[in-house]
């Protein structure tokens, strides 16, 4: 027993979780929103504009997610987990919106978080988390502050219609404390809670690499070493906390963040015409990219390569935005002039705890186990068992 457990409610009965219920003090925090009511400044105070506009004007409420679908169909998953499905919301927590997207390489990663893989008629979920080094389950339910200006959930947004996301960050903000005390943080802690290792120092390899001007090359080469020689690696990378020439941004298609994290999708090169060109492709957790106005193609030198889907636009009230999915391509030299670290998480010999799961759902027993350990030559091996009653 421990301060997470929760007696499992009737089918019949709609779960509201009360110790991380639908209420304002658990997006704000209750001292934050006390001096948010009072028009007193908050910490971070700049970074939560919008927000604290938004609270103000009585623009946020709480939804559960049918009310957010509309009464129409809506699932846990999709038929595949895939890093599209992490759309940033109004607080900066890409750092740990970008974990759960190198997460997705390897969907068992995911899977063994929830207790059941299919939605809850009564809005229970149980999100399993390492807390102080053990595996706790944490109840959660399917209520989510929902901006009523916007018409959107106020944080992590509904890729399609799954909801695992939004599900994995509000557990992350109870265990926390709140949403806000989850905006900025470590991207290696949320490894830590969301791996479920035993020893994540054993299981992960992680390094940081420090961007400079004369180690550009040797960055690169290692990278692509690690890459060929072990394909379970993920990685991140953090853009400069200032751009000094704001004057050179004209150069890029897209506005790049300030200290904001992406994921490195892939490098590659390109040696025609004589010619080595490195390129990284990025994805903002924010799943969409901001166009500089300013770039002009004539002008300047071609730094992104832009997908057919860029050219679609969307309107979100007020702001046109150019969607891309969040993927793009920017050209090595760029990158570096842009980012000041990428982080390399590696894979080096993963142990999963075994479970066994039995999940009662309408007329199927399913069965899900995780197998305990995985070698750097193998893959990581997830079992589902479906048996009529």
């Amino acid at each position: 027993y421990n301060k997470y457990h929760s007696i499992l409610p009737s089918d019949t009965e709609l779960y509201t979780d009360k110790s991380f219920s639908p209420e304002n003090q658990n997006i704000f925090g209750s001292k934050n929103l006390e001096k948010i009511s009072k028009n007193q400044e908050i910490k971070g105070q700049e970074n939560f504009k919008d927000l604290i506009d938004d609270f103000n004007h009585n623009n946020i409420i709480w939804k559960r997610a049918s009310e957010i679908f509309n009464n129409q169909e809506y699932t846990l998953f999709s038929s595949e987990i895939s890093y599209n499905s992490i759309i940033q919301g109004a607080i900066g927590n890409c750092y740990f919106l970008s974990i759960i997207s190198c997460l997705t390489k390897y969907p068992s990663f995911i899977y063994q978080l929830f207790n059941s893989l299919y939605i809850s008629s009564n809005g229970f979920y149980e999100i399993n988390l390492k807390i102080n080094n053990k595996i706790t389950k944490v109840p959660i339910d399917d209520y989510f502050p929902y901006n009523t200006k916007t018409n959107i959930p106020l944080f992590s947004k509904p890729y399609k219609n799954e909801i695992w996301v939004m599900l994995l960050e509000k557990a992350w903000a109870k265990i926390n404390g709140s949403y806000l005390n989850i905006d900025n943080g470590l991207p290696i802690d949320v490894l830590d809670s969301f791996l479920l290792s035993p020893s994540i120092e054993k299981d992960i390899l992680f390094e940081t690499l420090y961007i400079y001007n004369d180690n550009k090359n040797i960055i690169w080469e290692s990278i692509l070493d690690k890459i060929e020689n072990n394909k379970k690696i993920m990685m991140i990378c953090l853009s400069k906390d200032k751009i000094n020439n704001k004057k050179k941004l004209t150069n890029f298609y897209y506005s790049i963040v300030e200290k904001h994290y992406y994921n490195i999708i892939d490098i590659f090169e390109n040696n025609e015409n004589g010619k080595n060109e490195k390129y990284f492709r990025l994805r903002n957790p924010w799943g969409f990219n901001l166009k500089n106005e300013n770039y002009d193609k004539k002008k300047n030198e071609f730094d992104f390569i832009i997908d057919d889907t860029d050219d679609k636009k969307e309107k979100d009230n007020e702001n046109e935005y150019l969607l891309s999915g969040g993927d793009f391509i920017i050209d090595y030299k760029y990158f570096c002039y842009l980012f000041q670290e990428i982080q390399i998480f590696q894979i080096n010999n993963f142990s999963f705890n075994i479970s066994i799961s039995h999940i009662q759902e309408k007329t199927f027993n399913i069965i899900y186990l995780n197998i305990k350990e995985f070698k750097k030559e193998e893959s990581v091996i997830s079992i589902q068992i479906n048996s009529e009653e």
